[in-house]
């Protein structure tokens, strides 16, 4: 059995790691640093640095910011928008270290792409609870109240109120 050339595996790991344009690379770093581990390679053999490591994961964790925020602005506006704005781009940020004006964006617009994907979703449970449609629909009428809650609008702007929803949920 061939003995595993750790070293070679670091270097292509990481070469990869360099070449990739979008995506989130900090599997592939972590790979690195095991074949470092089992190798007992440093940064200076694989002509790298704990620096070129973080600009590449900040440099990944950016991209897949992007990704998600330009998922949330083409309108994709489904009910999982809400959350991908709100945790996904976040999250990347966060991992990141950064603002939301490094992925070309603000906090206006984040909280505005929350909103729209909330308001999506209450829509849509509000639809299905007129329809009589689903399991359970005080459930329903409590996600179109979470819903609203969560992007900040009221139900008016819905096109509902606190009595139609207590009609819906108790029939």
């Amino acid at each position: 059995m061939a003995k595993r050339n750790y070293f070679q595996e670091a270097k292509s790991a990481l070469n990869h790691a360099r070449r990739t344009k979008v995506g989130d690379v900090s599997s592939l770093l972590a790979f690195v640093r095991h074949c470092m581990s089992m190798n007992g390679c440093t940064f200076v053999t694989l002509k790298t640095s704990e620096e070129e490591f973080k600009q590449l994961a900040k440099k990944g964790f950016l991209s897949m910011a992007q990704v998600w925020l330009q998922k949330a602005r083409e309108g994709c506006l489904s009910r999982d928008v809400s959350y991908d704005v709100n945790s996904q781009v976040q999250k990347y940020l966060d991992w990141a270290q950064a603002g939301p004006e490094e992925i070309g964006t603000s906090e206006d617009e984040l909280e505005q792409l929350k909103k729209h994907g909330h308001l999506a979703e209450a829509k849509r449970k509000l639809e299905l609870a007129r329809q009589r449609k689903g399991r359970d629909l005080s459930l329903s009428a409590d996600f179109v109240r979470h819903h609203a809650q969560l992007g900040k609008f009221d139900l008016v702007e819905l096109g509902t109120s606190k009595e139609e929803l207590c009609l819906l949920a108790h029939g």
